[in-house]
């Protein structure tokens, strides 16, 4: 997805709430402040929104002084995902549809963005997961999602934010675990889930884990390492969390299964759907 208008006004946003957040003076912020609206005034609107976004908060670390700034943000966020987990576990397993439980609860993790907002609460959680589990999904997309797993030889999951990648391991405890490669970050952006997080999680020991060489918040193939570009290209089934993948992942040339929230207007008009709605479809044609 291009950048809009309307993503400019909301990557200030975001920096400005970076720099409060992390104390910058108020000198520094200025001077930041006009680098970021200059790099916005020369970059090609035709890249997506999280493209600009590396570029903003690689100024902004530079400026903080660390390269993982919200690092203490994603231990707390981790932290209170698992303490959810049992309770959620055994939700799960007592659905129904388990598999289709673990997808909505994996939905409702992607409300930890710190991209997209300036704090999550519990009860934050708590609320979009009464909503997601609530939410029906489209059966079309949940039957070829079904066939796709059974019949896939290797499936591809693109993680976005830790905490949320608690939600995710609850999701992947579902699919043939043997056949699953977790992607996450290459190097800190934001609260994007990078190795230590899938590892702090109990990833690490259910499933291989690689990286994708970059610090976008969102997944642009062609800057990617060539061993996530070829497990990209040759896995049978692409799981996309988070809507930093769904911008940039538009032009993918392939099937992918998208789960995440839609939290801002750009991206919930493409879908059809209202802003903070769970969202759970498959981008590409189905088969059957």
């Amino acid at each position: 997805m291009i950048t809009t208008v309307e993503c400019l006004p909301c990557l200030l946003r975001q920096a400005i709430d970076t720099m409060q957040r992390f104390d910058v003076p108020l000198t520094d912020q200025q001077a930041v402040m006009q680098e970021i609206m200059y790099v916005l005034s020369t970059m090609d609107v035709r890249q997506s929104a999280p493209a600009m976004a590396q570029r903003i908060h690689r100024l902004i670390r530079v400026r903080v002084g660390d390269d993982d700034p919200y690092r203490a943000i994603k231990d707390e966020s981790n932290a209170l995902a698992l303490e959810l987990l049992p309770r959620l576990r055994e939700g799960i397993h007592g659905a129904e549809d388990p598999l289709a439980s673990a997808i909505r609860v994996a939905i409702a993790g992607n409300i930890i963005d710190y991209g997209a907002r300036r704090q999550v609460e519990r009860e934050d959680i708590d609320n979009l997961l009464t909503r997601s589990l609530a939410m029906s999904l489209d059966e079309r997309t949940l039957d070829a999602f079904n066939r796709d797993i059974s019949s896939a030889g290797t499936i591809l999951y693109l993680a976005d934010n830790a905490g949320e990648i608690a939600f995710d391991r609850l999701l992947i405890e579902c699919l043939p675990r043997e056949k699953v490669t977790l992607a996450v970050r290459g190097a800190p952006i934001i609260n994007d889930a990078t190795r230590v997080d899938a590892e702090v999680v109990g990833l690490e020991a259910m499933v291989r884990i690689i990286d994708n060489g970059t610090d976008i918040p969102g997944t642009l193939v062609e800057r990617c390492t060539p061993v996530f570009q070829r497990h990209f290209s040759d896995s049978d089934v692409v799981i996309a969390k988070g809507q930093g993948n769904f911008e940039t992942l538009a032009e993918a040339g392939r099937p992918i299964y998208h789960l995440f929230v839609a939290k801002c207007s750009i991206v919930a008009d493409a879908i059809g759907c209202q802003v903070d709605t769970p969202v759970f479809q498959c981008r590409g044609p189905l088969q059957g």
